[in-house]
């Protein structure tokens, strides 16, 4: 073999060898150098756990069920007394449901109210089809705190899913349900 011949067989060697690792390498630093910019998802993903038994009460105490059970759930956590900032979580909940015009039938919208003020009448007639419950303390203790004053995704079997910060992104909220929607979909 000449010595020309011999650097080519050692450049092919070479370049065999850097081909095989090159994905190794490179596979590395995605994992432990590179962080993606953001996230996915807006809301704060949170451990699935169900909700506690006796999450949602009557005035007098007496736990609630969920009219509709087995839905996708909004729920806001807010007291009874809604300030501006409550209602603002009010209406971009219900903007994210109605975004979601043929899927309604598997989404719903909660408020759980978290002291025992009434909530204002015509605060209600703003949220048609807003179901309206009393927070029950083992619920308010359950969440991540503070606890109130924050919009929940609830999943279907009644797990908690995703927390919103007390401002949300609606059109980020909609995407979120919609990606979840459409994973448990298929």
């Amino acid at each position: 073999m000449t010595m020309e011949q011999k650097t080519k067989n050692r450049l092919f060697l070479l370049l065999v060898f850097a081909a095989c690792a090159l994905p190794i390498v490179a596979s590395l630093l995605v994992y432990y150098v590179w962080q993606p910019a953001r996230l996915m998802n807006h809301g704060e993903l949170m451990e699935v756990k169900p909700l506690p038994a006796g999450s949602f009460v009557d005035s007098k105490g007496k736990e609630v069920k969920l009219q509709a059970e087995g839905k996708w759930t909004l729920l806001v956590l807010d007291a009874g007394a809604c300030n501006a900032e409550c209602q603002q979580r009010l209406y971009d909940v219900r903007q994210v449901w109605l975004a979601f015009e043929l899927n309604k039938d598997r989404l719903q919208r909660v408020w759980a109210v978290s002291d025992a003020v009434t909530p204002d009448a015509a605060l209600l007639k703003e949220h048609v089809g807003l179901e309206v419950v009393r927070a029950s303390d083992t619920l308010i203790n359950f969440f991540p705190q503070p606890s109130v004053g924050r919009i929940y995704l609830i999943d279907a079997q009644g797990n908690q899913v995703l927390r919103y910060l007390p401002n949300p992104q609606p059109k980020r909220m909609i995407k979120d349900v919609s990606r979840l929607l459409l994973i448990k979909k298929m």
